[in-house]
């Protein structure tokens, strides 16, 4: 179903906006899919915020990921209508790094080599923005899955974003520490369970457990959004005028 921006805006408060990461397709007069593909960063200015978003590519799934009981003729009127000719769901991946003061805040950090070639851009357009990963102060984590956590880490066991310190729900936390959880959740799941423990694990003596209203900076808040993964956050960014256009 397209999604009319203009009536989306409406919906919100046109002093804020909200982050999800991976699914922030939105800039001020930049059509969604030309940010979505590009490689190239973009840039704009929300309140205090100085807000880049950053491709980490695209990943490459079975296509009924996207809809269980589509037909095969619905699936290929979708990827048809998308632009997906490889015959597989593409979503397109973006990261949103935002800069106040001396903070620079990643929200997310991709999913490193796990879905290459298609994915996994991250590091090589922050070197585009001119962004060294050791200059990263605060990564937040919306949630535990593989395109938002397994870029934590690089050469099997440096952390990607060495000098960062990292927010996660409380919630989301729990749910998948849980020595148990393996043994509670479907076989096909088994490498989201172990790959979430292996990444989280990495960060364990340097992150803080938030929960709805909580602020990373002032003027960074976070929102309970639980129904994707347990306990997935979503972020509220006050500010001004300066956002034009926003898709989810």
């Amino acid at each position: 179903m397209a999604v009319d921006h203009e009536e989306l805006l409406h919906l919100l408060n046109r002093r804020q906006f909200l982050v999800g990461s991976a699914a922030l397709a939105s800039a001020s007069l930049m059509p969604w899919k030309a940010l979505a593909l590009s490689a190239a960063p973009h840039g704009f200015v929300q309140g205090d915020f100085e807000v880049t978003v950053l491709s980490d590519g695209s990943l490459r799934l079975p296509l009924n990921i996207i809809a269980v009981d589509a037909s095969p003729e619905q699936l290929a009127e979708i990827a048809k209508r998308l632009g997906w000719s490889s015959g597989k769901a593409e979503p397109a991946t973006n990261i949103p790094l935002m800069k106040k003061g001396n903070d620079l805040i990643l929200i997310d950090n991709g999913s490193g080599n796990k879905f290459q070639p298609t994915a996994g851009k991250l590091a090589e357009n922050l070197k585009a923005a001119g962004i060294d990963p050791g200059a990263v102060t605060k990564v937040v984590f919306t949630h535990a899955h593989p395109d938002h956590i397994w870029g934590t880490l690089v050469d099997g066991d440096k952390l990607f974003l060495p000098n960062a310190a990292y927010y996660i729900g409380g919630a989301e936390w729990n749910f998948w520490t849980d020595p148990g959880l393996l043994s509670k959740m479907p076989a096909e799941m088994g490498d989201f369970v172990k790959g979430a423990q292996r990444n989280l694990a990495a960060v364990k003596d340097r992150v803080t457990m938030v929960k709805g209203g909580d602020e990373i900076v002032p003027g960074l808040s976070v929102l309970d959004t639980p129904g994707h993964t347990p306990g997935h956050i979503s972020l509220e960014v006050s500010g001004g005028e300066g956002l034009e256009r926003f898709i989810a």
